[in-house]
């Protein structure tokens, strides 16, 4: 889904009845499906009355521009376990919509259940490469099937979350914690060194322009991998003030939104946007304009963030990384590149 806007979600009526047939008896969908079978009309209004009455499943239909788009399926297995299918309309097969779909659907039921935790589980056909990739981008990765050799198995635990912790910019340098608090999370804001444990406690942890190094021990007591927002284009201008290196050394603007791990700025990559600066602007200028793009980017995405919806990636070209020390002596935050290299000439 490209914005709110365009797309919402609706729990099923029998409205859609005869859509969704249409979608199930479809060629290309009764291949991929685990049964093959063409439907008949009567057996489809049975089931579907079934299931729409039913308390172990819930049915969402997906929107895109005011048009019903896919159906997910959403099967209570056992307390804490569901099941997950996507029956898509054929005219929008191709359109890169399965995933923002399964990712909504996700949402909404950790959202919607009293669960701490909650596994799904996807079985796929294992010629059926695009709904694999879609589950993937979804973050759910491939596990053993027990029960089936003739089924792929994938993956994906939610875990509920309610308090945060904010590390870095206080309320005043930043509306990203007023935004998270907006959604009735519980916000602990911290700019200090912190304890050997003091990550322990928290549902989800965002660094945003702390300055001190986070602790492979530390990270050992994170629910879930920390993220960190880096106003650069990962890999290149790891470490400090990324924005003037761009700039100096002629390498991509932009910024990325990383797990944390053990080493500077070296964790996968959740989120990344390139950004074109105007080389007349100051370097101030352009930390401002890159701050808001980051700011942007959490905000767009912040369900994807909080519930790990993501497949993470890594960059292969090498990058670049700067201590503080590194900064020239005579750098003027209120000049731009060109007046600098004239000076610096």
């Amino acid at each position: 889904m490209q914005s709110s806007e365009t797309s919402y979600i609706e729990i099923l009526n029998h409205e859609y009845s005869s859509e969704i047939l249409d979608w199930r008896n479809d060629k290309i969908t009764r291949k991929n499906s685990i049964n093959e079978n063409f439907i008949d009309k009567n057996d489809h209004d049975l089931w579907l009355k079934s299931k729409i009455e039913s308390n172990e499943t819930i049915l969402l239909m997906h929107f895109y521009n005011n048009e019903p788009c896919a159906l997910i399926k959403l099967d209570n297995i056992n307390r804490g376990k569901y099941g997950i299918s996507i029956n898509i309309n054929p005219k929008f097969r191709g359109k890169k919509l399965s995933s923002p779909i399964i990712n909504q659907s996700l949402h909404y039921l950790v959202k919607s259940q009293d669960l701490d935790e909650i596994l799904v589980h996807a079985s796929i056909k294992p010629f059926n490469t695009p709904s694999i990739k879609s589950f993937e981008r979804s973050g759910f990765i491939k596990i053993e099937n027990k029960n089936s050799n003739e089924l792929l198995l994938f993956s994906k635990k939610l875990s509920k979350v309610k308090k945060i912790l904010f590390l870095g910019y206080s309320q005043k340098e930043t509306k990203l914690i007023n935004f998270l608090k907006g959604y009735s999370y519980e916000v602990v804001h911290k700019d200090t060194k912190l304890e050997r444990d003091g990550l322990a406690g928290y549902d989800f942890i965002v660094s945003y322009g702390y300055r001190h190094i986070i602790t492979e021990n530390q990270l050992s007591f994170c629910k879930q991998p920390p993220i960190n927002l880096h106003i650069s284009y990962l890999p290149y201008n790891r470490g400090a003030h990324p924005n003037f290196w761009a700039y100096y050394e002629n390498t991509p603007h932009g910024v990325t939104i990383h797990r944390i791990d053990k080493g500077i700025d070296t964790g996968p990559i959740l989120l990344q946007k390139k950004i074109d600066l105007d080389e007349n602007i100051s370097f101030r200028v352009s930390y401002h304009q890159l701050r808001s793009e980051i700011e942007k980017l959490f905000m767009n995405n912040v369900d994807n963030l909080i519930f790990s919806t993501l497949k993470p990636f890594n960059n292969s070209f090498p990058g670049s990384f700067h201590l503080v020390k590194d900064l020239p002596k005579n750098v003027n935050w209120d000049l731009n590149i060109k007046q600098f290299n004239r000076l610096s000439s």
